[in-house]
């Protein structure tokens, strides 16, 4: 067969177009753009952890460092991720149709409306420090912490997390055509679920000091139901929709739900 030069040009962009490493780009370049937008919400948790103690080093190295950081742990995430992902059947990550977009959008806000609904009551539990944080980050802080939420952390825990799980269980339990079964994916989304809730508990642990058995129970009851839904998503349409939802999910609660919580603390 004979190729003319507008069919090497064909072939060539659908190969940059479709490729691991065009996935691999656009989503490194995602989690680059999460790890910068999550950096007023750090700053604001590192002052309130430290506040009346000095820092170690200047704010500026640590965020530098904080970046640096994120951008090598991502890139090793996503190259991973998506190598497991691609070996157990799940193909592109990417959606390919605006009609995709939509039960993700609608679960995210269900989402965000059970886990603004679910802390209200635990607000007469709240430890002080923990009210006095969350009444003091602004909007924007709240809507740019958002996609670090929605993209980095469905980056982590499901294109990688789940997608290695399924991976190496497949191993063992599979399909005659060598992919994981079901109930390997079902026990992958579950366990990294899981994982996804207890991953919260570090950082609520750095604020407050010690965590208290009902923010224990907090932090596992409202993060683990998201883990499942954005486990599902991303199972049967793909990592972006597990990141609308989630991004979704995470506007509705941390943005909406901040109105919510400052009106009833004001009563």
């Amino acid at each position: 067969m004979i190729f003319s030069p507008l069919d090497y040009a064909t072939l060539i962009t659908e190969n940059m177009f479709t490729g691991f490493w065009f996935e691999f780009s656009i989503l490194l370049v995602a989690a680059v753009f999460g790890s910068v937008a999550i950096l007023p919400y750090s700053v604001r948790l590192l002052k309130e952890s430290k506040k009346g103690k000095s820092l170690k080093l200047p704010l500026w190295m640590i965020v530098f460092l904080s970046l640096l950081q994120n951008i090598v742990l991502f890139a090793v995430i996503i190259g991973i991720g998506l190598l497991a992902a691609h070996q157990i059947g799940l193909g592109a990550p990417l959606i390919g149709g605006a009609s995709l977009m939509l039960p993700p959008l609608l679960l995210g806000i269900l989402g965000g409306c059970f886990l603004l609904c679910a802390d209200l009551l635990f607000l007469p539990y709240f430890p002080e420090k923990l009210l006095k944080t969350t009444l003091k980050t602004t909007q924007w802080e709240n809507f740019t912490a958002s996609f670090y939420g929605g993209i980095n952390e469905e980056l982590f825990s499901r294109l990688f997390g789940v997608s290695v799980i399924a991976w190496l269980l497949s191993r063992v339990w599979h399909t005659p055509t060598g992919l994981p079964t079901d109930s390997i994916f079902w026990i992958a989304i579950v366990i990294m679920a899981i994982l996804f809730a207890l991953g919260h508990l570090p950082t609520l642990k750095s604020l407050l000091g010690t965590i208290t058995p009902v923010m224990f129970f907090r932090t596992i009851l409202l993060n683990t139901p998201i883990g499942l839904l954005c486990g599902l998503l991303f199972w049967h349409y793909g990592i972006t929709a597990a990141i609308i939802a989630h991004f979704v999910a995470d506007i509705v609660y941390h943005v909406g739900g901040t109105y919510v919580l400052r009106s009833r603390v004001n009563k």
